[in-house]
C-alpha cells in the first residue's frame, strides 16, 4: 500500500509537540551568547543543541533545557569557509586557514578536541556539508565524501556531472544530489555508485531538509514534497497574501514554511507565527525548528 508520507510526517510532528498544542507557538529569545553575532556567525544543530561558531570559539546551548546557558566547547578554532554540519556530538566544516582546504572535526562533548586533515579536490568557495541519517556528507564540484561516526572519511567515485548540490540521505542510505547544470537529481548507493534518478528536479529547486523518514523538498513553484525513495508525495502550498514560500523546515512540531510569516502545518491545521519586521537570517535549528538571528544581535527559536 502506498504510504501517505506527508500525512504521517504531520501527524507524528503533532504528537511530538511538547505542550500538545501548536497554538502556543511563538518566537522566543535564547540566552545571549558570549560571542558577537555581527561578524558572520555560523550555526549547526545537533539534537536539542544549538552549535555556534563565532569569534573563533565553538559554543553549545541545550535549547530546550530550562535555565540552560551557553557552554564554551573550545577556543581558537580555525574559521569556517562556509556552512557547518553537526552529528552525534561532533562538528564538521571546511577551513582554508593554513593554505589548502582542510576538514575540521570538533568534539562537542567530553574532552575538547580539534582535528584537521587535508582534503584534495575540495573547492572551499563552493561546497555543501550536510548531516544525514547515517553519516555526514561533503560535496564539492562532482566529488563527494562520506564521513561516518568514527571519523573515517571515504571519498566516493565522482559523478559524471560538472557540479552537484547536496540534498540529503534516504532511509536506506542512498544519497541524493542535484546536478545543477543538468537540472537532474542523481543518487549514490554503496552498490552502484552514482546514477541519475527519475525524480522530477523541479521538486528540489529551493533545496531540501533532512527528516528521519526521508527528504522534505520545497520547490519554487509552490509545492512541498516528501520522498523516502520508493514513494514520493507532493502537495500544493497555498501562500497567504501572495507571499511566496522561501524556505521549509522539517520540525518536530510540523512542517514549517517560511513565507511572510512562519506557517506551521500539523494534523491538518495551520498555525501562523508572525516574523519580526527586522533584518533576519534564518537557519535550521534544534529539532528542525527555525532559528533566527535578529538584527545581528538576538537569537530567536520557534518554541
Amino acid at each position: 500500500m502506498r504510504r501517505a508520507l506527508l500525512a504521517l510526517l504531520l501527524v507524528a510532528a503533532a504528537t511530538a509537540c511538547s505542550d500538545g498544542s501548536a497554538a502556543k507557538l511563538a518566537l522566543r529569545p535564547l540566552p545571549e551568547p558570549p560571542a558577537a553575532l555581527d561578524r558572520s556567525p555560523a550555526f549547526a544543530a545537533d539534537g536539542d543543541a544549538v552549535i555556534l561558531l563565532a569569534d573563533r570559539t565553538v559554543l553549545r546551548l541545550d535549547a530546550f533545557t530550562g535555565g540552560a546557558v551557553w557552554q564554551r566547547v573550545i577556543d581558537d578554532v580555525p574559521g569556517p569557509a562556509g556552512s557547518l554540519a553537526a552529528r552525534r556530538g561532533r562538528l564538521w566544516y571546511i577551513t582554508t586557514e593554513g593554505g589548502n582546504p582542510q576538514l575540521v572535526d570538533v568534539a562537542l562533548s567530553g574532552d575538547a578536541r580539534l582535528g584537521r586533515r587535508r582534503l584534495d579536490g575540495v573547492d572551499a568557495s563552493r561546497y555543501d556539508i550536510v548531516a544525514g541519517l547515517s553519516a555526514v556528507w561533503l560535496v564539492s564540484g562532482a566529488d563527494t565524501w562520506r564521513i561516518d561516526d568514527s571519523g573515517t572519511v571515504l571519498p566516493l567515485l565522482s559523478a559524471k556531472v560538472a557540479r552537484l548540490q547536496a540534498l540529503g540521505e534516504l532511509p536506506d542510505g542512498t544519497f541524493l544530489a542535484l546536478a545543477a547544470d543538468e537540472q537532474q537529481i542523481w543518487m549514490w548507493t554503496s552498490n552502484a555508485g552514482w546514477a541519475p534518478t527519475s525524480l522530477d528536479p523541479q521538486i528540489a529547486t529551493a533545496g531540501a531538509r533532512q527528516t528521519n523518514s526521508g527528504l522534505l523538498f520545497l520547490s519554487r513553484d509552490g509545492y512541498a514534497t516528501v520522498s523516502n525513495g520508493p514513494t514520493t508525495e507532493r502537495t500544493k502550498i497555498a501562500p497567504r497574501n501572495n507571499c511566496p514560500a522561501v524556505d521549509v523546515f522539517a520540525a518536530d512540531i510540523g512542517i514549517v514554511i517560511q513565507e511572510c510569516d512562519l506557517a506551521v502545518r500539523a494534523a491538518g491545521k495551520t498555525t501562523r507565527v508572525a516574523l519580526p519586521d527586522d533584518e533576519l537570517v534564518v537557519f535550521a535549528g534544534p529539532r528542525g525548528r527555525p532559528l533566527l538571528v535578529r538584527d545581528r544581535s538576538e537569537l530567536l527559536l520557534l518554541s
